[in-house]
């Protein structure tokens, strides 16, 4: 099989006809028909003709190389003067080749560029995508129940909850009952955000998400807990709030991102005294 055998099975493999290749390498159908004849007379000398196989084995699925390097030694015994200007190869011709050419060049050169681009956001998005789960998607620590507190009784009687319903009558005598609370704790919580900047918040009422968003300037959200807030934030100076109607304490510097968990007994730690 010669060198125009191969190049034409190989075309015709692939199902595309010589008017389409034509068009993808502007060179003229009157010369591929010469090349896939092999009528190398007809043929641009020199490097045109290089050109022109390198273009079709292209767009034929063939090793660039290969094909031209298969065509000089084809070739070989067909001496060619690269210097002519002969009648088959026109200006219009050795033009046509160089342009194939560099065409091949600029569609390869396109695509490094778009496949170097398309990389280059991939890591900048798993970048991005990495920095925000280290800030907000890490799970916060689950706590511990804690052990009610021992409620002091007098040495000399014993504390008794009364009965409901008991009437003092019943009571022993020399029983004192005593109702205690803990000083400070707070009956319910109940938070009021409204940011002074943009500020990222997470916020976790009695152990489930409330919202994780972006606040903006002038936004107000309001939430109410039975035991305990975790709230976490990414610019603690931008963060403002109340806890029941007090104003809240400043959470950090700006820019810092901080987790506060904020329940009915360190309630005070985090409002500012009146």
């Amino acid at each position: 099989m010669t060198f125009s055998d191969h190049l034409r099975e190989a075309r015709e493999r692939r199902g595309i006809t010589l008017r389409q290749i034509s068009e993808q390498t502007n060179i003229a159908v009157r010369l591929l028909e010469a090349l896939e004849r092999g009528e190398i007379d007809k043929l641009p000398g020199g490097i045109f003709s290089r050109g022109f196989v390198r273009a079709y084995a292209r767009e034929v699925g063939l090793d660039p190389t290969q094909a031209v390097d298969q065509f000089l030694a084809e070739c070989a015994q067909y001496p060619v003067d690269e210097t002519r200007s002969p009648a088959a190869g026109t200006p219009e011709d050795h033009a046509r080749a160089v342009a194939a050419e560099a065409g091949a060049v600029h569609r390869r050169t396109s695509s490094l560029q778009a496949m170097a681009a398309m990389a280059g956001g991939l890591c900048l998005f798993a970048l991005i995508g990495y920095g925000m789960l280290q800030l907000f998607g890490r799970p916060d620590p689950v706590e511990q129940p804690r052990q009610p507190r021992p409620i002091p009784v007098s040495q000399d009687a014993p504390t008794v909850e009364p009965l409901a319903g008991a009437s003092s009558a019943a009571r022993p005598e020399g029983v004192t009952v005593k109702h205690v609370r803990s000083a400070g704790a707070a009956e319910q919580l109940t938070i009021d955000i409204q940011p002074q900047a943009p500020c990222w918040v997470r916020l976790v009422v009695d152990g489930r998400v409330a919202f994780a968003r972006l606040l903006e300037p002038g936004e107000r959200v309001v939430h109410q807990a039975e035991e305990r807030f975790v709230v976490r934030v990414g610019d603690a100076a931008a963060f403002q709030y109340t806890l029941n109607d007090i104003p809240g304490r400043p959470l950090g510097a700006a820019g810092e991102v901080v987790t506060a968990r904020i329940d009915r007994n360190n309630f005070d730690r985090y409002i500012v005294r009146q």
